[in-house]
């Protein structure tokens, strides 16, 4: 549950809420939306013709689904921080190098977001830029959560959970307390298959210039080929210091890629 969403415009509110509801359902009639909010019919008809009226979702048939204006408004997101495109920049670079899966990912509201990844598609199954990712069961989420307090880790924990999501998956908060001191020990942060089986990660926190965290980026792919996470782990370390430099430093660094 959102925190904020005491403060809200009711109408607004459920509106937003059809809106991911189509987003979850991935597509969907009218009844369907209704049954999932529980709604009436005519209430969730009058949201999605607000919605479709403003570009956000569009219709098929009878189905509605997410339009690409959400796209367009997502792409601008990414670029509203200089920062953010000099990670973007560092993302592609250690791809390259490595010829590893890089991801680079922000903290939003509670979760993690992936905004740059180094795949030009999704090649693994929920996994791509624009997910969102609960923190305690990703390389990148614990890499940031490390970086916080403990009032912090527990208003995120009280918000999302412990979702359980492979049988690796960490579900209690004492255990979560005992990863993170490991995670500051040792500097960097692993997901073993925690989110998704056969999917193994090694994360590094990133530091704005103000000392506050921007983000992670990791190395993902399957268990076998990321099985030396100290190497890859100090690969990522030269390279987010490199990217926290160029932060504290200002640099703008020329893209020589296209828009992702």
């Amino acid at each position: 549950m959102n925190e904020h969403r005491g403060r809200t415009h009711e109408t607004t509110d459920t509106s937003l809420r059809v809106l991911d509801a189509v987003a979850d359902l991935e597509g969907a009639t009218v009844s369907e939306i209704a049954d999932e909010l529980d709604m009436a019919v005519s209430t969730a008809h009058k949201h999605l013709q607000t919605l479709l009226g403003n570009g956000l979702i569009v219709k098929h048939d009878d189905e509605y689904q997410l339009g690409l204006k959400l796209y367009h408004l997502g792409s601008k997101a990414k670029r509203r921080e200089p920062q953010f495109m000099l990670a973007r920049e560092k993302t592609y670079e250690l791809a390259e190098r490595t010829r590893e899966v890089v991801n680079f990912s922000v903290l939003e509201n509670g979760r993690a977001i992936t905004l740059f990844d180094s795949l030009d598609t999704g090649t693994l199954e929920g996994f791509q830029r624009g997910q969102y990712f609960y923190l305690h069961s990703t390389a990148a989420g614990k890499a940031m959560l490390a970086e916080m307090d403990e009032s912090q880790i527990d208003t995120i924990v009280d918000q999302w959970g412990l979702p359980k999501f492979t049988e690796y998956t960490i579900t209690d908060r004492e255990t979560l307390c005992e990863e993170l001191e490991q995670v500051r020990k040792r500097g960097y942060a692993v997901n073993k298959q925690e989110s998704w089986e056969n999917l193994k990660a090694v994360a590094v926190p990133v530091t704005a210039s103000d000392g506050e965290v921007l983000g992670a980026m990791d190395v993902s792919g399957s268990p076998h080929r990321i099985s030396y996470e100290r190497s890859i782990a100090r690969t990522l370390a030269k390279s987010v210091d490199e990217l926290e430099r160029a932060l504290e430093s200002h640099t703008v660094l020329e893209s020589h890629w296209n828009d992702r």
